[in-house]
């Protein structure tokens, strides 16, 4: 009940126009503030940004941003094969000829997901090099991940857990927010998703 006044407000604030038009531009601010607003209380995190135009966008930053925070020479990110296969193409095309490396790890098929100890073990293996691990809240066959287990085992070898997630799956209270993940409720610390489902179609003009 507490997101109604946000969404409701979204959608007088949304139009067709493209962003140039004067109606449209005055309220981008207002627009952008009501969304993370919603998004902050959704996810429990502090802060959102939206300026990223896509998912799969948003997730090469988070490993850009992550490399960042890292301490000196970890580069590297294990990325769960169970991410969008779009976005693990973007990440592929996007990473080309850069300094970070990464490797995706196989979905177990009988499962549906990529094991933790699986997880663990590639971990263990590139500790020293090891900036982050990326996985889903929803993986891309529709399963759960253990959001938990993933994030304590990043935070444990100093890296950045970092969760890629659908914003509007958390809105029925069937999900735990990804401020609270991990054995200690520490939280994911990068959270990559995508709402444009929540706008207009996508189509050949016009704001998402």
């Amino acid at each position: 009940p507490e997101l109604v006044p946000y969404v409701a407000a979204l959608r007088e604030l949304m139009t067709a126009y493209t962003p140039y038009q004067p109606e449209r531009s005055q309220g981008t601010l207002m627009t952008q503030w009501l969304y993370q607003c919603c998004l902050a209380m959704l996810t429990g995190f502090e802060a959102i940004n939206a300026s990223q135009y896509d998912r799969a966008t948003a997730l090469v930053e988070a490993l850009h941003t992550a490399a960042r925070l890292a301490r000196q020479g970890r580069r590297h990110f294990l990325l769960l094969g169970s991410l969008w296969p779009q976005d693990l193409e973007v990440v592929h095309t996007l990473l080309v000829d850069t300094r970070l490396t990464y490797e995706v790890l196989p979905i177990d098929p009988v499962r549906g997901i990529v094991p933790l100890e699986v997880v663990e073990q590639q971990a263990l293996a590139r500790a020293e090099r090891l900036a982050g691990i990326a996985y889903p809240q929803v993986n891309s066959l529709g399963c759960l991940e253990d959001v938990d287990g993933l994030t304590a085992l990043a935070h444990s070898l100093g890296a950045s857990a970092i969760v890629v997630t659908d914003p509007m799956l958390l809105a029925t209270d069937g999900l735990k927010a990804p401020g609270t993940f991990g054995t200690a409720v520490e939280g994911a610390d990068i959270l990559v998703g995508e709402a444009q489902h929540l706008a207009i179609p996508p189509h050949y003009g016009g704001p998402g």
